[in-house]
């Protein structure tokens, strides 16, 4: 089993950052663009499960390290929760909304 170096090389921390690029994308969009509140709860539910992996990473005791991933995987709820609201705010379309949560359940559970 190859050891792992750089955090960017976790395919966790791979999928989150193709989530949040989609998220980012689609925060810049439609209706959206002007609700700054629910805008940074998306934004920052997916930066955050990015950047606690890298910060396990960097911790000195494979515990730690679980304990941040354990953190990361608590955020994907909250990503899911924005995304439902869009769908029932009408916000987006359905078809529009698919992609990042094609990637959201991606994530680790």
């Amino acid at each position: 089993m190859a050891t792992i170096k750089r955090f960017e090389d976790i395919q966790a921390w791979q999928k989150a950052k193709v989530l949040v690029r989609e998220i980012y994308k689609l925060s810049r969009a439609g209706l959206l663009r002007n609700d700054f509140e629910l805008r940074r709860q998306m934004c920052g539910a997916a930066v955050s499960s990015m950047s606690n992996i890298a910060e396990g990473f960097g911790r000195k005791t494979s515990r730690d390290f679980a304990h941040f991933l354990d953190v990361a995987r608590g955020r994907s709820p909250r990503s899911s929760l924005c995304f439902t609201l869009l769908s029932t705010l009408d916000i987006f379309r359905p078809s529009i909304l698919k992609s990042c949560s094609v990637w959201l359940k991606r994530l680790p559970r």
